[in-house]
Order: structure tokens, then C-alpha cells, then sequence
């Protein structure tokens, strides 16, 4: 399951906390208070247009592993590594594009997106939506609408290519 880039981003580190690998149903994130800080996740900090951006990928029960397209030599889900913070700090800033692939989940499980924005941010999308890849995130102005790039889709899978 891969995972893409919801907007324009610099990242500047990368930050790996091992944890555990609970599930992250809706119900048992409900149960279980600070799930995403519990569970093993890997952290890109780094900025947009607007200020601070965190693009957290969260592991859970059956993930396999993390996978960040910028950082091939990560390695998560190690057996009886389960506490602490790695830190890699590139040594270029990591440019991302919207809609880009910034890595996968082998298996799937939970993006979470801290960010700083404007006061006008209205969310288009609600708690436990599913979001799908250049699927708008927020809520924009007629004048800004116009001006926007439209979604990018996800291209097909070679498979499913007609020959």
C-alpha cells in the first residue's frame, strides 16, 4: 500500500520511533488513548507553503514494515527494537511533490498529517474518511478553486494495463 504526498513539501528529517504494532480500527483507536504515539511510526518533518509539516506514517497489527522512498536504508518493525527515536537529518532537503510517492506500508495502515495553515483552513474531509490519492483535502474559495491544479491520479497497475 503505497502513500503519496498531499501537497507541496520540503522535508528536512527523518524521525523513526519503534513501537508497538496494535491495530488502528476506528474502535480501537477509540479504546486505546495516544494509539499513534504508541505504535511504531516514521516521521517526515519539514515544511510547505503554509509553515510546519509533519507527514507521519503510523505502523500497525500486520504491518509489515515502513518504506520511505527517500530513505531506502530505513529499517522498522526489527524484532525487539521497541524503544527510542532515530533520527536522520538529509543531507539535501527532500522535495515532494503533490500526489508523489513517498514511500509504502507492506501491508497498510494509518497516515496521519500535522501541519500549520492559514485560519480560513476548512477541512473538505471528516474523521475516518477514506482519502484517496489527489483527493482535495480542503475546502477553497471560488477564486482559489479556479486557480487550482486539478487532482492526480494514481496511474494504473501494470497488470491492470491492457495490452
Amino acid at each position: 500500500h503505497h502513500f503519496h504526498s498531499s501537497c507541496e513539501a520540503t522535508f528536512v528529517e527523518r524521525k523513526h520511533f519503534p513501537g508497538a504494532l496494535l491495530p488502528v480500527k476506528p474502535i480501537f483507536a477509540q479504546e486505546v488513548q495516544g494509539l499513534y504515539c504508541i505504535n511504531e511510526r516514521v516521521v517526515l518533518n519539514g515544511s510547505w507553503n503554509e509553515g510546519y509539516f509533519g507527514y507521519v506514517a503510523v505502523g500497525a497489527l500486520n504491518v509489515g514494515s515502513i518504506e520511505l522512498t527517500c530513505d531506502p536504508e530505513l529499517v522498522t518493525n526489527v524484532p525487539g527494537k521497541r524503544d527510542g527515536c532515530f533520527t536522520r537529518t538529509f543531507e539535501k532537503p527532500v522535495a515532494a511533490t503533490r500526489g508523489e510517492r513517498l514511500g509504502a506500508f507492506n501491508l497498510g495502515s494509518t497516515i496521519v498529517l500535522v501541519f500549520e495553515s492559514d485560519t480560513d483552513f476548512e477541512f473538505q474531509v471528516g474523521a475516518e474518511d477514506i482519502v484517496t490519492v489527489g483527493q482535495r483535502l480542503d475546502v477553497r474559495s471560488d477564486a482559489e478553486e479556479a486557480t487550482a491544479e486539478e487532482p492526480m491520479l494514481c496511474p494504473p497497475w501494470p497488470a491492470a494495463v491492457s495490452q
